[in-house]
């Protein structure tokens, strides 16, 4: 609940919801094991649930999902899935980051993040993906796995630059890794952006109050809350509702150096 994505995304939901005349009932995760929730008030209690976060427990949410309920989950499409997936289109928010770098003539692209969530993975493909359009290799050195935890972010990055690796640029996987970036960079006297770019995802609302503000690939989290609430709404009332992928958007403020205009 710290990671101001969901807390914009539970707002999203919570009015939407509210203009149904539904309330909202909200259990907080983690969750070990989905399954456990079958004989829960989350369940027992609720005409429908959305997921949020649990992608890694495909097979438990399968199992709930073909007894019967009403489920919707924001993430990754995964192959073989009996529920609804809300999701963003990752593979083109990081492949619009990595395009908008090289056109600002970045070379030296750093990617920030762990990527063995499926949406993160999607979007380092999107990022090599405009690395081989403009005949660029990755390197490997340029791949930090850092942490979402600030502290810990701010020791990794720290540690990168003290390697000396060369880097012109970074694509951060959100935006709380990408303000993180740009505070580290800042005290250790590195100029954002004449020196080192940088790139967030998901634009919160704090992405436009940074110092530079910062460039990021927009979701729309609160149009995606509505989205899972019709979604989870036309189940319980039997129509069959598909997948929704909801379009990436690159909003470009200073910490790129690309700033043409002021962005809506």
């Amino acid at each position: 609940m710290s990671d101001p994505f969901f807390l914009d995304m539970l707002g999203g939901i919570a009015d939407a919801l509210a203009e149904h005349d539904y309330d909202l009932f909200l259990a907080h995760a983690p969750i070990p094991n989905v399954l456990e929730l079958g004989d829960s008030r989350v369940l027992q209690q609720s005409d429908g649930v959305i997921f949020i976060g649990q992608e890694k427990q495909h097979e438990q949410l399968n199992e709930l999902a073909v007894k019967g309920n009403h489920m919707v989950e924001w993430g990754y499409p995964v192959p073989g899935k009996q529920y609804v997936v809300v999701g963003g289109d990752n593979v083109g928010g990081g492949y619009k980051a990595t395009k908008h770098l090289l056109e600002l003539g970045r070379r030296k692209i750093a990617f920030f993040g762990n990527t063995d969530n499926l949406e993160n993975a999607a979007r380092h493909d999107g990022h090599l993906k405009a690395l081989a359009e403009h005949g660029l290799d990755p390197d490997p050195n340029l791949k930090v796995d850092v942490p979402f935890e600030l502290r810990r972010a701010r020791e990794v990055i720290t540690e990168l630059l003290e390697s000396k690796v060369e880097l012109d640029s970074v694509i951060c996987l959100s935006d709380v890794i990408a303000l993180a970036t740009l505070s580290t960079l800042q005290d250790l006297g590195v100029r954002v952006p004449e020196d080192i770019a940088v790139v967030g995802y998901d634009d919160i609302t704090l992405a436009a109050y940074s110092s530079p503000q910062l460039t990021t690939v927009r979701q729309n989290i609160r149009h995606a809350g509505r989205i899972l609430v019709e979604s989870v709404l036309g189940l319980i009332r039997g129509e069959d509702v598909p997948d929704a992928m909801l379009a990436s958007e690159l909003v470009i403020r200073k910490s790129s150096g690309g700033l043409k205009r002021r962005p809506d």
